[in-house]
């Protein structure tokens, strides 16, 4: 039986999967199974899975019609064999010591799950480095608040395969289906162990679900995953999470009101109910806005341009002036500076 079980859905991903498996094949650590679910890709995709598994049988090919990245990562853990389970997507590629220095952290720490640094790449940007520059124990509310992606993503991790027994993800999801589920799994454990290295490279593409252009649907399915999270948060006590949650929340749901308006051919009722919901959060959580706000301007020291451009882009303009205002009022007795008077004295003549 394999140590590992390595997932990999696969959907037309034809230029980029030769790189993933062959990176794959350069694990240093080589006791893996990698279980690649082809998802009914039309690229040739699925007889690049099957070249490779006739070469090497730790790559197992499962072809099925396509159903989507959740079904297709559910199809994988009912099938796998090793004691400790990986989540790799078909176009990233892993480090070849990948394997090897997350066990290491996890053995170190007698932990069932271990979180590597991720290298975010392509689309003609610089390489950003996720995560702590030091390695160590984190609690994992610390790491989603700092860290949001680590801890919003299933890939960039090992766990041992117990901790996916009773959690699925949620099929039909096609987009942010990893919050429906990580939580559930990191929040077990009051520290997780991480190790500051690039062991997992991530490939931004701007025909990615993650890169692909907005739709009414992908907003949908992300506020309902954000609302996941906030309930679990709130009733497992995580305040900072729970706070951070909503904060983004708020972000989301503001640009997807001016993305929507900008649509020639938008649905008004959508756009009337983002307001709906817009202003019903505004009105429950104002307070807490307000210190979210002041606290993200103080810690990225913004220039006044910039204090009102953030402060504009999260807000509808239903009440727009007024909630400025009062965002400014907080903000210019708090001894922020001559910053925040400027910008209060510029607003109040809107």
């Amino acid at each position: 039986m394999p140590f590992f079980s390595i997932i990999i859905p696969v959907y037309n991903v034809a230029p980029y999967l030769c790189e993933c498996l062959d990176s794959v094949l350069a694990q240093t650590f080589p006791d893996w199974e990698a279980i690649c679910v082809d998802d009914g890709s039309t690229d040739g995709s699925g007889t690049i899975l099957d070249e490779y598994a006739a070469k090497d049988t730790r790559f197992r090919v499962i072809h099925q019609p396509n159903a989507g990245v959740s079904a297709a990562r559910n199809k994988a853990l009912d099938t796998v064999q090793g004691e400790w389970i990986a989540f790799l997507d078909a176009d990233d590629l892993l480090r070849e010591d990948f394997l090897a220095r997350l066990l290491d952290a996890a053995k170190k720490s007698n932990a069932d799950l271990a979180i590597g640094g991720v290298l975010r790449f392509g689309c003609d940007r610089k390489d950003v480095f996720v995560g702590p520059c030091a390695s160590g124990m984190f609690p994992p509310e610390e790491l989603y608040v700092e860290y949001n992606s680590l801890c919003a993503w299933s890939c960039g991790k090992i766990y041992k395969r117990r901790l996916w027994d009773n959690i699925r993800f949620p099929v039909g999801i096609a987009y942010s289906e990893d919050r429906y589920v990580l939580h559930k799994i990191l929040y077990d454990y009051s520290k997780v162990p991480f190790v500051a290295e690039a062991l997992y490279r991530y490939r931004s593409r701007s025909d990615s679900a993650f890169g692909s252009k907005w739709k009414p649907q992908i907003a949908e399915q992300q506020h309902l995953a954000y609302e996941e999270q906030m309930h679990f948060f709130h009733d497992k006590g995580l305040e900072s999470a729970e706070r951070f949650t909503l904060e983004q929340y708020f972000l989301l749901v503001g640009d997807d009101i001016l993305k929507l308006r900008q649509m020639i051919s938008a649905d008004r009722k959508l756009i009337e109910q983002l307001q709906d919901k817009y202003r019903e959060m505004v009105r429950d959580r104002w307070d807490w806005f307000v210190q979210a706000t002041k606290r993200d301007i103080i810690q990225h020291s913004c220039s006044c341009g910039e204090i009102k451009i953030y402060i504009d882009r999260v807000l509808s303009d239903q009440g727009k002036v007024h909630l400025l205002k009062r965002v400014c009022e907080v903000l210019k007795y708090d001894g922020i500076g001559a910053i925040c008077r400027k910008l209060f004295h510029k607003i109040t003549r809107l």
